[in-house]
């Protein structure tokens, strides 16, 4: 998954930049498949509500047309810096993605 796939929603994802991108990664490389779901869940949500798609800002403004949606913009940016330094932090240290699943393990 590409980081300029960050800015769509799951459909255009899925439809749109995917599939001619679609190098999925392979298991006998070393990569965790579970942390790969984990990262690929966790962008396509950022997704939702960064600019210039945000299905999620649209519900809102959708369910409170009083508040204009540059402010509902203004909003999201914290929340989309600390999404960021998450993603930061999971793609450096893998084990914080991936801790509680381990533990689960037998």
């Amino acid at each position: 998954m590409r980081i300029s796939e960050c800015g769509f929603d799951p459909y255009e994802r899925d439809d749109g930049i995917h599939p001619y991108s679609n190098h999925e990664p392979n298991p006998k490389y070393g990569v965790d498949m579970i942390w790969f779901g984990i990262i690929m869940v966790f962008v396509v949500e950022m997704g939702l509500i960064t600019p210039p798609i945000g299905m999620n800002v649209f519900t809102v403004r959708a369910v409170m047309p009083d508040i204009k949606l540059d402010h509902i913009f203004k909003g999201v940016i914290p929340i989309v810096f600390a999404d960021v330094t998450a993603l930061i932090l999971f793609l450096t240290f893998p084990v914080i993605a991936i801790g509680l699943v381990g533990l689960l393990r037998y």
